[in-house]
């Protein structure tokens, strides 16, 4: 009986915490280029040295910037007006 406490270790602790851990990584490494160099290898010190708490700290102290959203297209307001698309039927030969 004893694996199976190890099996449950696993799944429920081991494997959510490597992917915490791996995500936070990756995260500062490749997707906050918002923070200076400085910052991010900070980040990266914490999260390497400290796994699990380094992770969560770095979740729960970060913010995400504001991303404006993207009104580039000049007739977004006249969605409500469009006409649906038709699409054509071929007849099998």
């Amino acid at each position: 009986m004893d694996w199976f406490w190890h099996a449950i270790w696993i799944c429920l602790v081991v494997i959510p915490a490597t992917v915490l851990w791996v995500v936070a990584i990756f995260d500062i490494i490749f997707r906050r280029h918002d923070l200076r160099a400085g910052s991010r290898i900070a980040l990266l010190i914490m999260v390497l040295f400290l796994p699990v708490i380094g992770a969560l700290i770095y979740f729960g102290t970060t913010s995400r910037p504001e991303v404006a959203p993207d009104v580039g297209d000049s007739d977004r307001g006249d969605q409500l007006t469009r006409q649906p698309v038709q699409y054509q039927t071929f007849k099998a030969v």
